[in-house]
């Protein structure tokens, strides 16, 4: 791996350094357990069209970006409930694309660790100061690209910081593009993973970033209508990103997982048919879903009568049923991913509540694998094994563990 030349302390950005100091503290903090997870699931997403063996066989900048936005095919890359972020399609091209051949699995497991804890601490950052017109996905996963492929290429903090610092002085992503759930958001993650990837490359050649990129006057924070708050503790007492990351399992939206889970849960308790359901969920989520839905990907109440009326949380198309009806009710009590369902027929009830980490891996396996199958991964319990096995290693990957049977569509049924 090449090293950029030295750098003097002095000529770090300071917020930024914070950011990739704190995120440096976590290495020690994260397993190889969750990182295998969310690779498979990254694997999984992104296979289709070869996406992935283009960044194993020719990581130039064009395929980082092509893998990010496979990744992002039908919403289904991992989520960070905390931020609001998806993490998983940005770090993982370039860590692939640069540490696959050339690094330990150790070494990637580093790199993928510094990476979502960059994105997931800026994120918290632009939370913060009160940015919400931007896509936060875009802005801070800039930052955790860069961070990740200077770490797979062997740079240290000091020279992560001015790389990721070079990355925010084009961070970006109109918030319209949530506003009206356009696709634009797979070429928002598709920009990240290559500006983060490209500013290594400057970084490496003695370009740096001006100092005041967050904090400045016409910084990021600025530029986007926000103000930075104090913040003194930047990634203290908080578990890395990397843990905190799930998948989501069913092809619906991020926001509707748990109310699809919740209903599944119900449907296994209540016996006979039921006239109607209440979904609650946080007065934020119902704000989501006030007009009507931009596609069936986004319609989280059609989700639920489907997964209530085929018993099949994967298929999400059928809109000939008559009942049940279903209403989305504000909670305040439920936190933002979260959701409790109601079903009643006449007098009798039954209220199911899940929580939005209900993927993650230690706690619902069976269905992440079920979601790996139904993607075409074949054996997808030993495949996840295998990625965990390497990643403790010293070993440089055999390709073939990055070989996946061709992700497809997520409503035809599994194959095991």
């Amino acid at each position: 791996m090449t090293r950029p030349p030295a750098l003097d302390p002095l000529d770090v950005v300071p917020c930024v350094a914070n950011i990739v100091a704190a995120a440096w503290r976590q290495l020690q903090s994260s397993s190889t357990s969750s990182a295998a997870f969310l690779l498979l699931d990254f694997l999984a997403n992104a296979h289709r069209g070869g996406a992935v063996d283009a960044l194993l066989r020719a990581p130039q900048l064009e395929s980082f970006g092509r893998g990010a936005a496979a990744a992002h095919h039908a919403d289904l890359d991992d989520v960070h409930w905390p931020t609001l972020t998806h993490p998983g399609s940005i770090v993982w091209p370039g860590v692939l694309a640069y540490g696959a051949s050339h690094c330990s699995g150790r070494e990637v497991m580093g790199a993928a660790t510094v990476g979502y804890e960059v994105t997931t601490e800026v994120a918290r950052l632009i939370a913060s100061a009160g940015i919400d017109r931007w896509h936060r996905t875009a802005l801070a996963g800039n930052a955790g690209a860069a961070a990740a492929v200077a770490m797979a290429r062997g740079f240290d903090d000091q020279q992560c910081a001015q790389a990721v610092a070079l990355a925010l002085t084009v961070a970006g992503g109109v918030g319209q593009t949530m506003v009206e759930r356009s696709q634009a958001s797979g070429f928002h993650r598709a920009c990240a993973a290559q500006n983060g990837a490209a500013a290594v490359n400057f970084s490496a050649s003695g370009m740096t970033a001006p100092r005041g990129v967050l904090s400045g006057p016409s910084g990021l924070i600025a530029a986007c209508g926000g103000s930075l708050a104090a913040r003194s503790s930047t990634g203290v007492n908080q578990p890395p990103g990397i843990e905190e990351s799930t998948i989501r399992v069913y092809p619906t939206n991020g926001f509707a997982q748990s109310a699809v889970a919740a209903t599944v849960r119900a449907r296994e308790r209540f016996d006979g048919p039921v006239t109607d359901i209440t979904v609650g969920v946080n007065p934020a989520v119902v704000a989501q879903f006030r007009a009507p839905p931009a596609n069936r990907h986004w319609d989280l109440l059609g989700a639920v009568r489907n997964a209530w009326s085929t018993g099949d949380p994967w298929t999400v198309d059928r809109h000939d049923f008559t009942t049940p009806t279903a209403v989305l009710q504000e909670d305040d009590g439920l936190a933002v991913g979260d959701a409790q369902v109601t079903v009643r027929a006449g007098p009798d009830q039954l209220t199911v509540r899940v929580d939005s980490d209900f993927s993650h891996p230690h706690v619902e396996m069976a269905l992440a694998l079920e979601k790996w199958s139904r993607q075409g991964v074949m054996r997808p319990d030993e495949q996840c094994a295998l990625l965990r096995e390497w990643l403790a290693s010293d070993e440089v990957a055999d390709p073939r563990i990055f070989s996946v049977a061709g992700a497809g569509d997520t409503d035809r049924p599994p194959r095991r």
